[in-house]
């Protein structure tokens, strides 16, 4: 990035019109669930978020602000990397973002985990693979397939689209749920 870009990303992460944005959006998405939660409810749907269980309108565009401070300072592996840390024992490598599970760096840091873990215990008999795993599991709390997926596969277009349309997207279940228990109702009451 250019440092006329870097200027301006810095000024855009710091100005009223990326609060107001964000403000706006998150203000339409709580208006959005609370709509589709109250739909579920007269429709009589068990399983639905709890009105304590939305994110507040302040909270919301709180975390979208961050990302979009981030993505405009080209943090994103960083962030994720942090992002994961709260779900897991300890925070991955942020290097390890989106390697991807087929690479050459993936591949190696899958040895090296396998070659720490036959330091300790030299007679063990397994492959790479299964170390790595005893190693993340150790690490993260989690096995090698759940960190190959949340962490080297990531995709940041796809996770950034998640994070941003990921309370519409609630919305629209809990409406196309409620939607279609009320049709089945309808025709039950039709048929009888």
């Amino acid at each position: 990035m250019s440092l006329k870009e870097q200027l301006v990303a810095g000024q855009l992460a710091e100005s009223e019109t990326l609060e107001r944005a964000t403000a706006v959006l998150a203000s339409l998405e709580r208006q959005q669930l609370e709509s589709a939660v109250a739909l579920a409810e007269a429709a009589g749907l068990e399983d639905i978020p709890a009105e304590d269980d939305l994110p507040t309108v302040e909270e919301r565009a709180a975390a979208l602000r961050n990302l979009a401070r981030t993505l405009l300072a080209d943090g994103f592996e960083a962030w994720h990397a942090e992002y994961l840390g709260h779900e897991w024992d300890a925070d991955p490598p942020a290097d390890l973002v989106g390697v991807g599970a087929d690479s050459d760096t993936w591949g190696q840091q899958i040895e090296d985990w396998a070659k720490g873990i036959r330091r300790q215990h030299p007679d063990i008999e397994a492959t790479d693979r299964e170390l790595a795993s005893v190693a993340t599991r150790n690490l993260y709390g989690a096995d090698l397939e759940e960190v190959e997926q949340r962490l080297a596969d990531v995709d940041r277009a796809e996770q950034v689209n998640h994070i941003i349309t990921g309370n519409f997207a609630t919305a629209k279940r809990l409406m196309d749920r409620a939607t279609a228990s009320l049709q089945e109702e309808n025709e039950e009451e039709t048929e009888a």
